[in-house]
């Protein structure tokens, strides 16, 4: 206890001098509820709106169509990069003008002498 609390103390003491009269708690309620209009407002009611039902399902199919146009996008560019990167010209792959067609399709199919000799001899 501070210094000014033990003055109020002395001077006051530690009595309440508030009071409730007697059975006060006991009525309350009955005279609160006795002041209370009896009439009451109208309830207004709110009509919903098409839109604002039907507005979660429509958010998840924008957002689902823009997923899923986003990731074919994405898709589309990699596989253009990957072409890109990936690109070899006839030129690269021929040595020398005596390259034919045969021969790129043979070193297609990854094929050697010996093996186009074995498949025309059967024949």
């Amino acid at each position: 206890m501070n210094q000014e609390d033990k003055v109020l103390t002395q001077k006051y003491g530690k009595d309440n001098p508030f009071v409730v009269p007697q059975g006060y708690f006991d009525s309350i309620t009955s005279v609160v509820m006795d002041k209370i209009p009896e009439e009451s407002k109208p309830t207004v009611v709110m009509g919903t709106n098409v839109w604002m039902r039907f507005r979660p399902v429509l958010l998840g199919a924008a957002s689902l169509f823009v997923a899923a146009f986003s990731i074919i996008f994405y898709l589309n560019q990699q596989e253009d990069k990957r072409l890109q990167s990936n690109h070899v010209s006839t030129e690269d792959l021929m040595p020398s003008a005596a390259y034919t067609d045969i021969d790129l399709t043979a070193d297609y199919a990854m094929l050697d002498n010996e093996d186009i000799y074995s498949y025309v001899s059967e024949y």
